[in-house]
């Protein structure tokens, strides 16, 4: 019996989510145990989620994932490599993973390895770093893709944003000497950022031969072969162009839609827009705090300080702040993380925890496991951080300042407290 992990955001958990799930299953049976490694309060957009942490985590329990484990903060807000790391490093650590499935616009593995082993390479880091001082106003993924190109000839540095994360996974693993297997599961749908909603489909049975032998995965007709992307669905739950429950679940799986209806109806749908005064008039008292927190700079917190003397929306400070260097994610990253009091530095660290999110039968037995090979603690409740030391209680600081923050990012009334107290899902 093989266990699988994949690190992701479910942001919210959609069709293209099930269809990696549903790969799993039919390669390795039906008994492949599902591990997801999720993002909690925020995302690596440098958004709030969508939905809270535990409606997630239950999206993907009822909709095939057997465990669901958090990505913390810092990492589950930061760039590729980051990101990738803590991920990785919480797959390797608790010690019951074998495979780890990853999302790819190429679906190539054996192309993904040849270009991460030679972005490690001594030659590409020192041509990295010495064309950083030479052109400091260049934007990173252009000048990887120039240096590569350089070394290695034509050949593009693979550049969607599933498949440069898989290079950093690949790269992790490497950084680790993890014996876990990675598998690149080819991206069915929309681009991962495209806001357009897919049209005019075709619609198929989806058969039984489609999802294994789990029966938790409903096999009504659905979009096919292309999803929207989680950007699309969000768009229109945050546009409130979703009027119905038929068209929710156009987009998402019948659980997944189902919760996402009784979240939308509660009023708890989160978004960075609800931040608005709370945002702005952070610049303008502590505008100096984005000089040096996570992936800020003396130059990124000028021009948010001047984006925020003339507009009052997230949407118009970040975009009067983006420029070639600066991409939208990343101004958004660096509002949260200076509002948070995020450093680079903290990055750095790899997680001193990981937050049980929710688990079923098969998870419960594999949380057992966990338990006996783990050399990362799983904790279910706060309580158990406070002996953890030094930097698991720094860890927990950050999640109550990153509770705090999200909890104020939706209209219905939300508590910190609530949000930190909550009990692992149970299905």
């Amino acid at each position: 019996m093989k266990t699988a992990a994949v690190i992701c955001e479910y942001n919210p958990f959609h069709f293209g989510h099930r269809y990696q799930i549903d790969t799993i299953k039919r390669t390795f049976g039906s008994d492949c145990r599902v591990i997801a490694i999720m993002s909690g309060c925020f995302t690596q957009r440098g958004e709030p989620a969508i939905f809270d942490k535990y409606t997630r985590a239950e999206s993907a329990l009822r909709c095939g994932c057997d465990l669901v484990l958090e990505l913390p903060l810092p990492h589950s807000m930061s760039g590729a490599d980051f990101f990738a790391r803590a991920g990785v490093y919480i797959a390797s650590s608790i010690g019951v993973v074998d495979l780890l499935f990853f999302g790819s616009e190429c679906g190539e593995l054996a192309r993904l390895q040849t270009v991460a082993e030679r972005m490690s390479s001594n030659e590409f880091r020192q041509a990295c770093a010495e064309a950083r001082v030479t052109d400091k106003g260049a934007q990173t993924g252009r000048l990887r893709d120039e240096i590569y190109r350089r070394l290695w000839g034509d050949e593009p540095i693979l550049s969607g944003s599933n498949d440069l994360l898989a290079l950093e996974y690949l790269r992790a693993l490497n950084r680790f000497g993890s014996a876990i297997q990675p598998y690149a599961v080819k991206r069915v749908g929309g681009e991962y950022n495209s806001t357009d909603m897919p049209t005019g489909i075709s619609t198929g049975e989806m058969s039984e031969s489609s999802f294994g032998t789990n029966t938790s995965l409903d096999k009504r007709t659905a979009p096919l072969p292309r999803f929207a992307s989680a950007t699309a669905i969000r768009n229109a739950i945050l546009s409130g162009s979703i009027l119905s429950d038929g068209e929710l679940m156009d987009l998402l799986p019948d659980k997944s839609a189902e919760l996402a209806r009784r979240e939308i109806e509660s009023g708890r749908i989160h978004s960075l827009s609800k931040l608005d005064k709370i945002v702005s008039a952070f610049i303008r008292l502590r505008g100096q705090d984005f000089d040096n927190c996570i992936e800020g700079s003396a130059s990124i917190g000028a021009r948010l300080r001047k984006a925020a003397a003339e507009y009052s929306t997230v949407d118009d400070i970040v975009d009067a702040s983006v420029e070639r260097r600066y991409s939208a994610s990343r101004v958004r990253r660096v509002l949260l993380g200076g509002m948070l009091g995020i450093k680079m530095s903290d990055c750095d660290e790899l997680p001193a925890y990981t937050n049980l999110l929710g688990a079923n039968a098969v998870g419960r037995e594999l949380l057992a496991e966990i338990r006996k090979t783990s050399r990362l603690p799983v904790v279910t409740r706060i309580s158990e951080i406070k002996s953890l030391g030094e930097r698991a209680r720094a860890q927990l600081e950050l999640e109550k300042r990153a509770a705090g923050l999200y909890a104020l990012s939706c209209d219905a009334p939300q508590s910190p407290a609530d949000i930190l107290r909550s009990r692992p899902v149970m299905v």
